[in-house]
């Protein structure tokens, strides 16, 4: 009974995160899905999100070491984030295990990125990458099980870059 109660919450939320592709592309001409990083300064109003968006997309960029060349893109959406990579100069992979975001990041990326097209868990590839990143997907995902599959990914001296959503028991504001 946890198991289908478990395959219902996947399902349904793969079709919100297709629903919310196709409403920010067609009524806010969004490419990203993620939340944005509202820098100081930027007002939190929708019409700031594609720019909130692009701030992101940039700072995670900008974190990543220079040593690195090949990046798996997990949760990659409609494959936005890794067409800036590809564009910067990275090789990059992708998974994703929604059929229409994994359909929409192949036509984006062509034939020069894998699009894995599964959950993180059930990945098999043999490819090795400098750099795993999760942006705003691990909160998805066992973390324990995710760091276990990252460290059999990653070549020797890698890095997991991290930008996500994470719920604490902290009290007071955070």
């Amino acid at each position: 009974m946890n198991i289908v109660h478990e395959d219902k919450k996947k399902v349904s939320r793969e079709i919100g995160v297709e629903i919310a592709a196709i409403c920010g592309r067609h009524f806010l001409q969004l490419e990203h899905l993620h939340y944005g990083y509202w820098t100081k300064g930027l007002a939190v109003d929708i019409s700031n999100l594609r720019l909130a968006q692009e701030n992101y997309a940039n700072f995670l960029i900008s974190h990543i070491p220079d040593r690195v060349r090949s990046i798996l893109d997990v949760g990659c959406g409609s494959g936005q984030m890794a067409k800036k990579l590809v564009d910067a100069g990275y090789k990059v992979d992708c998974v994703s295990p929604s059929f229409s975001l994994a359909q929409q990041a192949r036509d984006l990326l062509g034939n020069g990125s894998d699009i894995f097209e599964c959950y993180y868990e059930q990945l098999s590839t043999q490819n090795q990458y400098d750099l795993v990143l999760f942006s705003e997907c691990l909160q998805y995902i066992n973390p324990e099980r995710a760091i276990k599959k990252t460290l059999g990914l990653l070549n020797y001296d890698g890095y997991l870059l991290i930008g996500d959503v994470f719920r604490t028991n902290a009290e007071g504001k955070c």
